[in-house]
């Protein structure tokens, strides 16, 4: 008897240390932005677990750090930096104020450029684009443009769109729209059309039921043959993203079921006659998505996963589609290079999906370029040429500007003033795209012979104060025709040309 009370005794001396070492957890984090940027409009893309609590100062500030890390990937901010501060203790518990520090990067982009593709053709435009318009971390897109297609048609066009987030109460919304004008000379009148809708996230306890309220009216001269150039379409959807858990506790893992319904109708006599827009639709979905990506300078780290399938319905034609699709990104970067692969699985019933945008040297014209079957492999490796730094190499050469001579003064006042705005790091990306499909010319599926071979290399400006934008200049060719004729089959291939060039405003993949 006495010997366990000793034991007891000993025990509970033993786990007076423990009892009294305190917890950490998160109670406020504040963000001090040097700009536009509203606090509410971070707290909507950055997430930060308060009911977490850390054992050691260690855990907290690792934890920290992902929150910069999110920053980080928003492309947003520079020099960002983070502090905290211990509260007095409550119960066990210390509760911590973090704080982070920041200021906006450069945002917003208004100038004339050109656009290049060997698709489509010339496209000359005048750009404004905000992507933190109002400090809500939301773009604003704005353009007048005009194009020189392929077929020798001129085009004039006006786009905008903006989605303004708003709180009411518990529900994070937003109010959306986008409109757009395509004007082909010798048209009698102009494509055009105009979309507002609202979308809502109602909390229900740790999950959150999105919806979504969209209505559009369209006016396309392709359906006048039908009567049905002008028409209205409603649409509604809903999702429910489910968390299944975390990767490594760090990689959230999350499952999402959708449903979506589409109907499209004649304002003036009700009865819509052409056959792409007769109706309506109703369409479900499952995907799941995991994703770690951190930015290092302009090369990436981590990996993007999509799987997902679904089917439609539609109730006019009696008809059902469906499709199931894996995407799956990897990047690895180094100090001056970087590797990014993706891995595109596709397989249909009824429908289709169209590779042209995931070959890189194929023109979109190509035959079997649309497909309900493809397995796609892509490659890049990005290499670091040059990072500028204008105002610093000035100063080498020709000393500080306080110092110089008049004639130098004069002759380098332009570039003063505007070369710290204009530093850029280049990159020079080779790179491999490879495509098998199935093929109903042949009636083979996934047979090497009727692959799409693409190889080319891409130059990509990543202005350093604009991080959100990069000019993008790609070749690539047709390796399969060009190089790899006599291997290959032929015989089903149009005769079009052998590489596909883009030069304009663009992101990588």
């Amino acid at each position: 008897m006495k010997k366990a009370l000793l034991t007891a005794l000993l025990c509970s001396f033993a786990l007076i240390p423990l009892a009294a070492q305190n917890v950490f957890k998160i109670d406020s984090v504040s963000y001090d932005v040097h700009g536009l940027t509203k606090q509410s409009a971070i707290e909507r893309l950055v997430t930060v677990d308060t009911k977490k609590t850390f054992s050691t100062k260690e855990e907290l500030e690792a934890y920290i750090k992902t929150i910069t890390l999110q920053l980080e990937n928003l492309r947003q901010f520079d020099d960002i930096q983070s502090s905290y501060q211990a509260l007095p203790s409550q119960e066990g518990i210390t509760p911590v104020a973090v704080t982070v520090t920041m200021k906006d990067s450069f945002h917003l982009l208004a100038l004339p450029y050109a656009t290049y593709n060997s698709n489509t053709g010339l496209t000359v435009k005048v750009k404004l684009k905000d992507t933190n318009f109002l400090g809500l971390l939301e773009p604003l897109n704005t353009e007048a443009s005009y194009m020189l297609n392929n077929n020798g048609e001129h085009h004039f066009g006006l786009n905008a769109s903006y989605n303004f987030p708003f709180k009411t109460g518990i529900l994070q919304n937003s109010f959306n729209n986008s409109f757009s004008f395509d004007w082909c000379i010798g048209e009698a009148s102009p494509d055009l059309s105009y979309s507002t809708g609202l979308s809502t996230a109602i909390p229900l306890g740790p999950l959150s039921l999105q919806l979504s309220f969209t209505q559009s009216l369209a006016y396309k001269n392709a359906y006048k043959a039908n009567n049905d150039s002008f028409y209205l379409t409603e649409g509604a959807s809903l999702s429910l993203p489910i968390s299944l858990g975390k990767i490594a506790d760090k990689i959230d893992v999350t499952y999402i079921p959708s449903a979506t319904f589409t109907y499209h109708w004649d304002p003036v006599d009700l009865n819509i006659a052409t056959q792409d827009l007769k109706g309506p639709t109703f369409s479900l979905r499952q995907s799941i998505t995991a994703s770690q990506l951190n930015w290092k300078s302009n090369l990436r780290n981590g990996f993007t996963l999509t799987a997902g399938s679904g089917a439609s319905w539609n109730f006019y034609k009696e008809q059902i589609s469906a499709n199931a699709d894996i995407d799956l990104k990897l990047y690895k970067a180094w100090k001056y290079a970087g590797i990014t692969s993706n891995i595109f699985i596709y397989t249909a019933y009824n429908t289709t999906t169209n590779l042209g945008d995931l070959l890189r040297g194929t023109r979109d014209t190509q035959a079997q370029i649309k497909t309900s079957q493809a397995l796609v492999f892509r490659v890049d490796v990005p290499v670091h040429i040059v990072t500028t730094d204008w105002v610093n190499w000035g100063l080498k050469l020709f000393g500080p500007y306080e110092e110089r001579n008049g004639f130098v003064k004069v002759l380098t006042w332009i570039p003063h003033k505007l070369f710290p705005y204009l530093d850029f790091e280049l990159l020079i990306s080779p790179f491999i795209d490879i495509a098998l499909t199935n093929n109903t010319a042949t009636g083979r599926t996934f047979y090497w012979k009727d692959g799409f071979y693409n190889a080319g290399i891409e130059v990509l400006v990543h202005p350093a104060s604009w991080k959100s934008y990069v000019v993008r200049a790609s070749f690539g060719v047709d390796v399969g025709r060009a190089v790899l004729s006599r291997f290959i089959d032929t015989s089903w291939r149009h005769d079009v040309s052998k590489w596909e060039l883009f030069i304009g405003l663009s992101t990588a993949y």
